[in-house]
C-alpha cells in the first residue's frame, strides 16, 4: 500500500517475531426492500479486527516491537448499471465523519484510550500537519470496531466490498463482504376491461359533452385503469435467473479482459455425464421464505407518489395521436414541414366532422397521470398510443396499448337529425 507511514525495521520483521494483523470477513447478507420502501444505507466494517502487537508498549523488550495498521475499505463490485463510484463511500468513526476518504489509520494509544498518543514512533514516523496526512483518520484499537462505512445502492443486486488491512510490515489480511438487495415484490401490469381498444361512438353519453365546438357532441372523458394490477413474490426462480445472468456478464467481462492481455482463455473441465448429479432446479418459494433473507425493514420512505396499498409508483403517457390532433402537432410531429396526414373519412366514406382540430385549441392530456386510475378525453377521431409504467424502487414494468375513437356508424343522409342512443356518427351530415 503507497501511503507515507511507519515501518517496522527489517530485524523486527522476521516471520518468527512478527505478530500479523487478524480480521473476520463479515457474514453475507441478503436483504429484501418491502413495498413503499426505499434505498438506506449498507454498513460494513472491519469485524473482529485485532493485532498482537498492540498489546505491547513503547518499551516492550520483545523484538517485533508496537504495530500500526492501515485500514482500507473499496468497493470492488457493484451490480450492472449501478453507477456508484468511490466517493460515495462514508466513513463514520467515534470522532466523526470522513467523506474524504476510505481508510483509517490504527496507531498505540495509552491505557486504551480512544484518542491516539502523538508520542509514539508511529506518530511521529510521517509529518501528520503535511497536505497528504490532511485527511487521516487516526484511530486506536478501543475505536477501531467503531469505524463503519456506509454504501448506499442505487440498484437491485450485490455489493461487495474489500476490507485490506496492512500492517507495519507490510503483512496483509483482507476479507470480502457481500450484500445483497432486492425488492421484496415486482409488480405485473394489467389493464381492466375497456382500457384499450375501440370506443365507438355512444350518442347518449355524448350529448353531455355538447359544446360550442363539438354540436353533436363528444366522447366522455375516457377512463384508464390499472386496479387489475398486482404484486409478485420475488421467488427462486427470480434470483436464479438473475444470478446466472451476473455470473455470464462477469465471465464475458473477464474473458475480454484478458483477450486484451492476450491471455489464452481459461479452460474449464467438464465433469463426466453421469458422475456428478446435477444441481436441484430453484424453486418458485418466495424469497421472504428462506432463512437467509430478511426483511430490510429500517430503510427509509421511498419519497415518491406511489399507491399506499402496493408501493407502486404508476405513471400514465401519451405516446402517440392522430395527426390532426392538437397533441400530435406539438409533441409528435417531427418537424415545421411535418404536415401529417389526418385522417378525414370512415371506411364507408363519410368525411368525419372532428379530424383536425382547431390550432388554438387546448392539448388533449391524460389526467390524473400518477394515479392507478387516470382519464383521456380525445379532440379528434382516430387512435391514440399510451404507455403504463409500473415502478417500484428496484424494478420496472410496461405495458403499451393503443385506444381508437371510432365512428360506429355513417349517417343517412336526411334533412335531420334525431340524437338516439346508437347510429349516430362524427361525421359530416349530407342532404
Amino acid at each position: 500500500m503507497a501511503l507515507p507511514r511507519f515501518l517496522k525495521p527489517i530485524e523486527q520483521c522476521f516471520f518468527i517475531l512478527r505478530k500479523p494483523p487478524a480480521m473476520l470477513a463479515v457474514p453475507d447478507a441478503f436483504l429484501l426492500l418491502p413495498p413503499g420502501k426505499t434505498w438506506g444505507n449498507l454498513p460494513f466494517t472491519a469485524f473482529n479486527l485485532t493485532d498482537q502487537d498492540f498489546d505491547m508498549g513503547e518499551s516492550a523488550l520483545a523484538p517485533s516491537g508496537p504495530d500500526e495498521l492501515i485500514v482500507d475499505f473499496e468497493l470492488v463490485s457493484i451490480p450492472l448499471g449501478s453507477r456508484l463510484t468511490p466517493s460515495d463511500l462514508t466513513m463514520q468513526h467515534v470522532l466523526g465523519t470522513s467523506p474524504a476518504t476510505t481508510n483509517f489509520r490504527v496507531l498505540p494509544s495509552s491505557n486504551f484510550a480512544l484518542v491516539v498518543d502523538d508520542t509514539t514512533n508511529q506518530w511521529k514516523a510521517v509529518n501528520r500537519s503535511s497536505p497528504e496526512h490532511v485527511d487521516d483518520v487516526l484511530l486506536t484499537m478501543v475505536s477501531a470496531p467503531g469505524v463503519i462505512v456506509l454504501v448506499r445502492p442505487d440498484i437491485a443486486g450485490t455489493y461487495q466490498m474489500l476490507v485490506t488491512v496492512v500492517d507495519a510490515c507490510n503483512s496483509t489480511v483482507q476479507a470480502i463482504t457481500n450484500v445483497t438487495v432486492l425488492c421484496s415484490h415486482a409488480p405485473v401490469a394489467r389493464l381492466k376491461d375497456g382500457t384499450a381498444g375501440e370506443q365507438p361512438w355512444r350518442q347518449k353519453a355524448a350529448m353531455a359533452e355538447v359544446s360550442e365546438t363539438y354540436a353533436l357532441g363528444w366522447w366522455p372523458s375516457h377512463v384508464l385503469d390499472a386496479t387489475p394490477s398486482f404484486l409478485e413474490d420475488t421467488d427462486e426462480q427470480f434470483l436464479a435467473q438473475y444470478t446466472a445472468a451476473r455470473d455470464a456478464r462477469l465471465a464475458a467481462a473477464a474473458a475480454a479482459a484478458a483477450a486484451a492481455l492476450g491471455v489464452p482463455p481459461a479452460v474449464t473441465k467438464r465433469p463426466e455425464p453421469g458422475n456428478v448429479p446435477p444441481p436441484p432446479p430453484p424453486t418458485f418459494r418466495p424469497l421472504s421464505s428462506l432463512d437467509e433473507w430478511k426483511q430490510w425493514t429500517t430503510a427509509p420512505r421511498w419519497n415518491m407518489p406511489f399507491r399506499e396499498s402496493d408501493g407502486v409508483l404508476y405513471t400514465w403517457k401519451l405516446m402517440d395521436a392522430p395527426h390532426g390532433s392538437n397533441a400530435w402537432r406539438r409533441q409528435f410531429k417531427k418537424g415545421v414541414n411535418d404536415t401529417g396526414n389526418p385522417v378525414r373519412f370512415d371506411p364507408s366514406g363519410s368525411l368525419f366532422l372532428h379530424s383536425v382540430a382547431p390550432e388554438a385549441d387546448p392539448t388533449p392530456l391524460v389526467v390524473d397521470s400518477l394515479n392507478y386510475v387516470a382519464s383521456f378525453q380525445p379532440d379528434v377521431v382516430g387512435t391514440y398510443g399510451f404507455k403504463l409504467d409500473l415502478s417500484n424502487t428496484c424494478y420496472d414494468v410496461v405495458v403499451n396499448f393503443e385506444v381508437s375513437f371510432v365512428c360506429n356508424a355513417a349517417p343517412k343522409p336526411r334533412l335531420s337529425a334525431t340524437p338516439q342512443s346508437t347510429g349516430m356518427c362524427l361525421a359530416r351530415q349530407e342532404v
